[in-house]
């Protein structure tokens, strides 16, 4: 029995010692692992502003970019890299009535890891619809006209009265928006008990709670009534707006069509007046976090009604969520999502560090001209995502000695001496199995080396990146 200790520090993990002495197998000889200590070379990279920036094009001619923070980002800290790469992207997709391209309203990024280990960027979109099965009631009715509280029911100061959508809005550019039905004709007295609140909620709606407190009304646009003046809320504190209600009849085109927009990093508040297709502020720009949104509607006043069908209630979910399909039909007045091509479609990096960080080879996806496509795209990376790449197996390959080793990945003969079953959470390997298991050296005479070769692979033979020195040992026999 002979006990051989290899060394390295080769940084693809591949030994290649000599010796003084000459090592005889011989014929009909064996050899084993002992054990193995390597340790993975981590993923590290640092944003600095030779890497900060990604470019981007969804419509042609517009190329828009973001820049990330100056910071350091390795194994465990890579989840805030893509979160921001994500928010930013979404940050970036601002919009202007009648300025910028409409294909830009209903627009979402998202960066993550999939289940291949790749990271993936894009967007998708979703169409201005009802998805009037997503909405669920409390004490609110709906029929092909209007949404408003179930019949008999006083006004109240409460919010009892509530609907709420079960999924959040589009981030990058998602709105919700509901043209007056009907609001009565002056105050009952008590404003709070006027007329319905359409707004935007950081509490999760999915899980269908009754109703939402005023503190959890993060931003509303209260209609009191036809004669009032808009309010908008913040957190739950109502501010009067400098702009009128206009409130022609009950069930009229004209009547004024409340907007909650996402545009860009701000949350707005809106109003379309008078058939016109540019929103009027009914208050000041509000920078949100990038936090999930659910829309809902709480009706106070006892004739107050938000339109439904194809001229009322419309939302922009986000392309991420579930909903059930619905009409695309739109609000007449306010600009709607053109459902038309995205046009010469791209993503570029500054520099290759940090897209060879993340896994993609080249610079710009795809390396020249651009894609068109009426839906959403999104940029696959070219390989698995180093910093998640923990392989459920590792693979000791000889180089120059023959084995009986057979691989049914390859389909053929190769010289694998161990399978390393897992590595730590680190992706480094410390490994010494029970009993060390002997393979059958393929020699007809006995073999004179001074030197031995030998690699550590992944599962799929691509190379492991290592840092320092590993340490192995095998036992001939």
């Amino acid at each position: 029995m002979k006990l051989v200790r290899m060394v390295t520090s080769d940084p693809e993990a591949e030994f290649n010692n000599y010796f003084n002495d000459d090592l005889i197998l011989p014929v009909d000889g064996k050899i084993g692992m002992q054990n193995i200590s390597i340790e993975r070379e981590p993923q590290e990279i640092e944003i600095t502003g030779d890497n900060d920036t990604i470019y981007y094009q969804i419509i042609d001619g517009d190329e828009k970019s973001i820049q990330l923070a100056h910071l350091s980002y390795n194994d465990n800290t890579y989840p805030a890299l893509l979160s921001e790469i994500t928010d930013k992207l979404n940050n970036s997709n601002s919009w202007v009535a009648g300025t910028d391209d409409n294909r830009l309203l209903g627009v979402e990024w998202n960066s993550e890891i999939q289940s291949d280990k790749k990271v993936q960027i894009g967007f998708d979109s979703k169409s201005g619809a009802e998805y009037a099965s997503d909405w669920t009631l409390n004490t609110v009715t709906r029929n092909a006209l209007y949404y408003n509280r179930t019949t008999g029911q006083p006004n109240t100061t409460t919010n009892q009265s509530f609907t709420g959508f079960t999924e959040y809005l589009a981030k990058g550019c998602g709105y919700v928006r509901s043209r007056i039905g009907n609001i009565d004709n002056s105050s009952s007295g008590d404003i709070e008990s006027d007329g319905y609140i359409v707004g935007l909620t950081t509490t999760d709606l999915s899980g269908s709670p009754i109703t939402i407190t005023d503190a959890e009304i993060t931003y509303g646009i209260h209609i009191p009534y036809a004669t009032g003046t808009y309010r908008t809320i913040r957190n739950g504190v109502a501010s009067v707006s400098t702009i009128n209600v206009g409130f022609v009849s009950a069930n009229n085109p004209n009547n004024d069509v409340p907007e909650c927009i996402i545009n860009g990093d701000k949350v707005q508040l809106n109003v379309y007046q008078g058939g016109s297709g540019i929103p009027i502020s009914l208050a000041g720009e509000f920078n949100y976090g990038n936090e999930k949104l659910y829309p809902f509607l709480i009706f106070r006043g006892e004739l107050a009604r938000a339109r439904a069908g194809k001229s009322g209630l419309r939302l922009t979910p986000s392309p991420f969520a579930t909903v059930t399909d619905s009409e695309s039909g739109e609000l007449s007045a306010p600009p709607v999502r053109i459902n038309n091509l995205y046009e010469n479609i791209f993503l570029r990096f500054q520099a290759l560090s940090l897209a060879n960080f993340l896994g993609y080879n080249n610079l710009r996806n795809p390396e020249v001209g651009g894609l068109n496509k009426f839906d959403g795209f999104f940029w696959e990376a070219d390989n698995v995502f180093s910093a998640v790449d923990f392989a459920d197996s590792f693979i000791l390959e000889l180089l120059d000695i023959p084995l009986d080793s057979y691989d049914g990945l390859k389909q053929q003969r190769k010289n694998i001496l161990a399978v390393i079953p897992k590595s730590d959470a680190d992706g480094s390997v410390i490994y010494e199995p029970s009993t060390p298991y002997f393979i059958d050296i393929r020699n007809t005479k006995a073999l004179l080396l001074r030197n031995i070769r030998a690699r550590i692979l992944k599962s799929d033979y691509s190379r492991y990146k290592m840092r320092g020195q590993a340490t192995l040992t095998i036992l001939i026999s």
